[in-house]
């Protein structure tokens, strides 16, 4: 450059016009990528095999800001692990929200009755174990229920009085919709519509409390504009619904909480683990034609009911497993070797946690029939990390 220095080729004023340009570029690009809602991702990249993952198990801390994610194949053998420097990650009584290729989760904190940073939504993609965090705003914290559709979060804590929250994946607009007294207990997206489940505060049983009012138990159906499509009454068959699978526009969802009876005396009481059908085309609510007490988790597939069964109070022994058709004929069940609180279909294997012994479990789904006792196909100890004390939340079906 002919000995001539950079200040000498371009003027002091260029110089800091372009820097000044370059700033604003960086700072456009943030503010873009602010206003998306999704940030790089949380995680270092890390080595996981997905095309090969059957199941996933999220595995948290209360005490720690310390979860991962542990992914398995078909036969239970590890893959590989999904670090997060997060506390309460997931909620052990509720099905983990899986839409498309991605998993969808909500970090608590290690107190989630603690003010603080906890209104993030994590995307964790179930094809190459990318995660993106999306904020919904200070205003919206401690959010413990999630569904999701290809541009939405739904989103809402089950503390009395929150809103509902929709978020825009693409624009970061956040909208909300104040729900009936009570609160919100599940969240499910079907496709088509949202379906938020509640419960107020009465009694769940009115013969044990005769004081107070028997809890009443509601869902909406609203559009994904939040508009409400129909509203239903669950109160005669049990509340709490915490899990709940859509198939052909009929609903499946499992009250933990029973139900007030007929009479003074309880007859008549839905007990808890009922489940009810919420027939979506018709508008009519009524109980699983079969008996299937304390019902803990439900899943659908290939025209069948899958149904696990534990007593939550006192576990003892081993859980029952049902399968029966979706209208309540043919039920069969299969007695377990073991206890069971989680559940995952995939491909053609059945998928069940038993998160006190941290153990999971495969089951062929061709080896069910007849009602004879269940053996597992595979099954694999989930080890807790050292010198930290954490448990399972979710099982959930994972991979491309």
């Amino acid at each position: 450059m002919n000995g001539k220095g950079l200040d000498e080729l371009i003027p002091k004023r260029w110089v800091a016009i372009i820097v000044g340009a370059a700033v604003a570029c960086v700072a456009a690009m943030t503010a873009a990528s602010t206003l998306a809602g999704c940030t790089t991702a949380v995680n270092t990249r890390v080595d996981i095999p997905m095309s090969r993952a059957a199941v996933g198990v999220i595995d948290t801390s209360s005490t720690e800001d310390v979860s991962r994610i542990m992914f398995y194949d078909e036969n239970l053998g590890e893959l590989g692990e999904l670090p997060f420097q997060k506390g309460g990650m997931g909620d052990g009584w509720a099905d983990a929200c899986v839409w498309g290729d991605a998993l969808y989760v909500a970090p608590q904190g290690i107190d989630k009755f603690e003010p603080g940073p906890t209104d993030e939504v994590l995307e964790v993609s179930l094809r190459d174990a990318a995660v993106h965090p999306f904020a919904l705003g200070e205003d919206h914290a401690r959010l413990d229920c999630v569904a999701a559709n290809d541009r939405y979060l739904f989103a809402c804590s089950s503390a009395v009085g929150g809103p509902l929250v929709r978020y825009d994946k693409q624009t970061g607009e956040v909208k909300e919709l104040p729900l009936p007294e009570g609160m919100a207990t599940k969240l499910l997206w079907t496709g088509r519509s949202l379906f938020v489940f509640g419960t107020d505060d009465g009694a769940p049983d009115a013969d044990a409390q005769a004081d107070v009012p028997p809890a009443s138990s509601w869902v909406l159906q609203l559009d994904e504009n939040l508009n409400t499509e129909r509203e239903y009454d669950l109160s005669s068959y049990g509340s709490e619904v915490r899990r709940a699978v859509a198939c052909d526009g009929v609903l499946y969802a499992v009250c933990s909480a029973g139900a007030a009876g007929a009479n003074e005396s309880g007859a008549g009481r839905a007990q808890a683990g009922n489940i009810v059908l919420v027939d979506t085309h018709t508008g009519e609510v009524a109980p699983y034609p079969q008996p299937v007490a304390d019902a803990l988790a439900v899943a659908v597939h290939d025209g069948h009911l899958y149904i696990v069964r534990q007593d939550m109070v006192a576990p003892t022994g081993a859980a029952v497993l049902s399968v029966g058709d979706l209208d309540g004929g043919n039920l069969e069940s299969y007695e377990l070797e073991h206890l069971a609180d989680q559940m995952a279909i995939r491909g053609d294997r059945l998928y069940l946690a038993d998160a006190g012994a941290r153990m999971l479990y495969g089951y062929d789904l061709a080896a069910l029939s007849g009602g004879q006792a269940a053996v597992p196909a595979a099954s694999t100890e989930f080890a807790a990390p050292d010198g930290t004390h954490t448990y399972i939340t979710n099982l959930f079906p994972a991979g491309a």
